[in-house]
Protein backbone atom coordinates (compact mmCIF):
# COMPACT_ATOMS: atom_id res chain seq x y z
CA UNK A 1 0.00 0.00 0.00
CA UNK A 2 1.14 3.17 -0.90
CA UNK A 3 0.99 5.52 2.37
CA UNK A 4 0.42 9.14 2.30
CA UNK A 5 2.22 10.76 5.03
CA UNK A 6 0.64 13.99 5.55
CA UNK A 7 -2.69 12.26 5.31
CA UNK A 8 -1.52 10.01 8.32
CA UNK A 9 -0.34 13.20 10.17
CA UNK A 10 -3.76 14.27 9.79
CA UNK A 11 -5.73 11.30 10.55
CA UNK A 12 -3.46 10.60 13.97
CA UNK A 13 -4.10 13.92 14.91
CA UNK A 14 -7.27 13.38 14.54
CA UNK A 15 -7.77 10.52 16.45
CA UNK A 16 -5.28 11.66 19.68
CA UNK A 17 -7.78 14.61 19.95
CA UNK A 18 -10.39 11.81 20.25
CA UNK A 19 -12.33 14.28 17.35
CA UNK A 20 -13.46 11.91 14.78
CA UNK A 21 -16.77 11.68 13.86
CA UNK A 22 -18.67 8.48 12.77
CA UNK A 23 -16.74 6.30 10.13
CA UNK A 24 -18.37 8.05 6.88
CA UNK A 25 -17.49 11.65 8.93
CA UNK A 26 -14.11 10.66 9.23
CA UNK A 27 -13.50 9.22 5.86
CA UNK A 28 -15.62 12.60 4.31
CA UNK A 29 -13.26 14.65 6.70
CA UNK A 30 -9.75 12.55 5.37
CA UNK A 31 -10.81 12.94 1.38
CA UNK A 32 -11.34 9.59 1.69
CA UNK A 33 -13.67 6.45 1.13
CA UNK A 34 -14.34 4.25 3.90
CA UNK A 35 -12.55 1.36 2.51
CA UNK A 36 -9.13 3.49 1.79
CA UNK A 37 -10.19 4.96 5.78
CA UNK A 38 -9.73 1.67 6.99
CA UNK A 39 -6.94 0.66 4.93
CA UNK A 40 -5.07 3.46 6.63
CA UNK A 41 -6.41 2.58 10.18
CA UNK A 42 -5.27 -0.85 9.85
CA UNK A 43 -1.70 0.17 8.44
CA UNK A 44 -1.68 2.09 11.91
CA UNK A 45 -2.47 -1.07 14.01
CA UNK A 46 -0.70 -3.35 12.18
CA UNK A 47 2.80 -1.48 10.47
CA UNK A 48 3.19 1.09 12.82
CA UNK A 49 1.70 -1.06 16.31
CA UNK A 50 -0.62 1.67 17.89
CA UNK A 51 -3.97 0.29 19.55
CA UNK A 52 -6.67 2.15 17.99
CA UNK A 53 -10.11 1.68 19.24
CA UNK A 54 -13.40 2.56 18.04
CA UNK A 55 -16.09 4.21 20.53
CA UNK A 56 -19.77 3.95 19.46
CA UNK A 57 -21.10 6.04 21.73
CA UNK A 58 -18.66 9.07 21.59
CA UNK A 59 -18.61 8.22 17.73
CA UNK A 60 -14.77 8.29 17.90
CA UNK A 61 -11.31 6.38 17.06
CA UNK A 62 -9.21 6.38 20.11
CA UNK A 63 -5.80 5.03 20.99
CA UNK A 64 -6.06 2.69 23.64
CA UNK A 65 -2.50 3.14 24.84
CA UNK A 66 -0.65 6.28 25.17
CA UNK A 67 2.33 6.07 22.27
CA UNK A 68 4.46 7.86 20.03
CA UNK A 69 3.73 7.67 16.61
CA UNK A 70 6.99 8.81 14.80
CA UNK A 71 7.48 8.93 11.16
CA UNK A 72 10.88 7.99 10.28
CA UNK A 73 11.97 10.19 6.93
CA UNK A 74 13.31 8.15 4.00
CA UNK A 75 11.64 4.95 5.36
CA UNK A 76 9.96 3.09 2.67
CA UNK A 77 6.63 2.58 3.34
Amino acid sequence: MLVNIELLVRIDVHIRREATGGVQDFAQKMGLSRRHLFRYIEYLRDDCCLSIGYCKKRQTYYYTQRKVFILELGRNF
